[in-house]
């Protein structure tokens, strides 16, 4: 089945009132479940300094240091989605497609006036924990929240000053059925009771090319589209493990060794005897290891199985 990887590419915040009603903070700054939601950007004010290198053979660092100062920026192609479960999402406008497309994400939490993210590096499968980014809530009122983010390190020294608004349905956002815009979250406290119900039996098509075989108890295989017509290889490596627990789907895909499976986790979002449509949760499951989140760039994705014959 395959997975999409978003690269993080922009650190931005916003904070929203879940009724969607006038808010007010407490002196200690906003609960988190004041925060939930999703918010838009309107404009920054930003500045940043490059130091030089005082090195003669690197033209463009060799001058003195210069203060590069863009005042409001339309930042409006910016939206993130803070969740319950304290992940976020970053959403980027495509002037192109007209569409709105899932960027970086990561773990979110709020202490006092200050945001702190913690960024996923899908390149090291980690979050980035040694280089959160924190940023302090100047305003938080009626629609409107002014962020304020400060860091100097020795590759260059950056301030921004960002203003949002709240946005008060999903619906208007997205034109896109690659990702899920709700907020279902998976308990991975729960007991692992493996179920194998019969309506999962049979081949499903995930892609043109594609599909899975789920057979009772656990087994599978994958076919392949040749020219129009299904096939399938009956080889060693040619396997799926498959089981249904706690209302998400577990799927080994065969490239791990037998007695150590890697599930790929999925919420079940709907299942009938001609669909299935599966939620990414970004987490990996092992008998062993029990979950490890280290797919959760890919969390919110969705996946549609059609039945075939």
């Amino acid at each position: 089945m395959k997975t999409f990887r978003f690269i993080g590419m922009v650190l931005i915040t916003m904070l929203m009132c879940v009724n969607f009603t006038s808010c007010k903070d407490s002196e200690d700054g906003p609960s988190s479940n004041s925060l939930i939601g999703i918010w838009e950007g309107v404009e920054a004010d930003s500045w940043s300094i490059v130091p030089g290198s005082h090195d003669e053979d690197e033209e463009w660092w060799a001058s003195s240091p210069d203060k590069d100062t863009n005042n409001g920026v339309d930042i409006s192609n910016y939206r993130i989605e803070f969740n319950s479960d304290m992940f976020y999402r970053i959403y980027l406008y495509n002037e192109n497609s007209k569409m709105w497309n899932p960027g970086g994400v990561g773990k979110w939490s709020v202490s006092g006036k200050k945001i702190t993210l913690v960024s996923y590096d899908s390149g090291k499968d980690e979050y980035n924990e040694d280089n959160p980014d924190e940023y302090n809530i100047l305003e938080h009122k009626d629609a409107k929240m002014t962020l304020e983010y400060y860091k100097n390190t020795p590759a260059s020294e950056n301030y921004r000053k960002m203003t949002f608004r709240q946005i008060a349905t999903k619906d208007e956002m997205f034109n896109t059925d690659d990702i899920n815009t709700g907020d279902s979250s998976f308990d991975i406290n729960a007991k692992i009771k493996k179920e194998y119900p019969s309506k999962y039996i049979g081949k499903w098509k995930c892609s043109s090319s594609e599909a899975m075989e789920f057979i009772e108890n656990g087994g599978g295989r994958w076919w392949f589209n040749y020219g129009g017509s299904w096939e399938t290889e009956y080889v060693e490596d040619n396997r799926i493990t498959w089981f249904v627990s706690n209302g998400a789907l577990f799927i080994d895909e065969g490239e791990s060794n037998i007695g150590d499976e890697e599930y790929y986790v999925y919420n079940i979002i709907k299942d009938t005897n001609s669909q299935i449509v599966l939620e990414n949760t970004g987490y990996i499951y092992t008998e062993k290891g029990g979950y490890d989140d280290t797919e959760m760039d890919s969390k919110g994705e969705l996946v549609t199985l059609t039945k075939i014959d």
